[in-house]
């Protein structure tokens, strides 16, 4: 009797599929969710990361998606029904160099929805309640790529600073029994002020020397950078013997309008075999294809004659130039 029934309870349950007694919530949030979230948010880190010159922040840029208890903390705390309604569920966090500002950033951001299907939503910059206070301040951007939610934060590198400290003394004061998060010791405020001071100062050099992008000629090796870093997306090393030498090159082969020089870099980009900001001293390679012309070959490591040829000719900009 017990055998035929334990038999009849295995066939029924053979039948019964998980779903049918568990029903699965269409909007839960899985594991198999925030993978497929993650795989798109890398998409649209890959643009980002092109777009972006590294010559405007101080570190990789990185992006985030919330793990599932982090997820449910935020449901339960904001009291929401589904993960679609929470707008960081994917984040990307942009720190910026500290002699740019976060409004070239965000004017790269903007200038993203003709290329890719990308618009802002919300823009806002977030700092403590009252002007005598020191806290946490960010520029925080709400933004969808294709359908995917995505918080844009973005901070200076002083900006940054603080909220590592600010987190750790919470983390301290929290494990010591504090649990007055925001009442921080007055030695931490001192230095957030002082982190504070610092960043004006760097805003106010990026404005004094900043460089508007040439378009009708390049005229200087300053420019030079600034025409590759904004303009053709370069996103390698500046190096300053490069563009000097570069500078030179094109003045000797006629080349002096960006247009030109645009032109050139593209022909230049379609003859390597591997990418430009994976190839070492990209700049001088480049120098050497206005140099040499068609014949020179891009994809060779390095032409020790025509170096040589083209340092001799160009020794006195080397001169001023501190060895690397």
């Amino acid at each position: 009797m017990i055998n035929t029934f334990i038999s009849a309870t295995k066939k029924v349950s053979n039948t019964i599929q998980a779903h049918d007694i568990i029903p699965k919530r269409e909007e839960e949030y899985t594991e198999e969710v925030r993978i497929m979230l993650e795989k798109n948010l890398n998409d649209f880190l890959k643009v980002v990361k092109k777009e972006i010159p590294k010559f405007y922040t101080y570190k990789e840029i990185d992006g985030r998606v919330k793990e599932i208890e982090s997820m449910n903390r935020k449901l339960v705390s904001k009291n929401r029904n589904c993960w679609r309604e929470v707008s960081d569920y994917c984040g990307i966090q942009i720190i910026v160099h500290p002699f740019k500002t976060i409004k070239e950033i965000i004017e790269v951001l903007k200038n993203l929805n003709t290329k890719i299907n990308f618009k802002i939503v919300k823009e806002e910059n977030i700092s403590p309640k009252d002007s005598i206070s020191f806290g946490y301040r960010a520029t925080h951007i709400d933004s969808i790529y294709n359908d995917l939610k995505i918080e844009i934060q973005i901070r200076t590198i002083f900006q940054d600073i603080w909220g590592q400290l600010s987190h750790q003394q919470y983390e301290i004061a929290r494990l010591n029994g504090y649990d007055k998060a925001h009442n921080l010791p007055r030695d931490i405020s001192q230095i957030s002020s002082l982190l504070e001071i610092t960043e004006n100062l760097s805003e106010l050099l990026a404005k004094n020397h900043s460089q508007p992008i040439p378009t009708t000629k390049v005229g200087s090796p300053n420019e030079m950078k600034v025409l590759f870093t904004k303009k053709l997306n370069y996103n390698g090393h500046i190096s300053d013997w490069e563009f000097n030498i570069l500078y030179e090159v094109s003045k000797l082969a006629g080349i002096d309008s960006p247009q030109q020089l645009e032109k050139k870099w593209d022909e230049f980009s379609k003859k390597l075999n591997y990418l430009i900001d994976s190839t070492p001293n990209v700049i001088f390679k480049f120098s050497q294809y206005l140099f040499v012309g068609d014949s020179f070959n891009t994809n060779l490591f390095a032409d020790t004659k025509v170096s040589f040829e083209m340092f001799n000719k160009f020794k006195n900009v080397l001169s001023n130039i501190p060895s690397i």
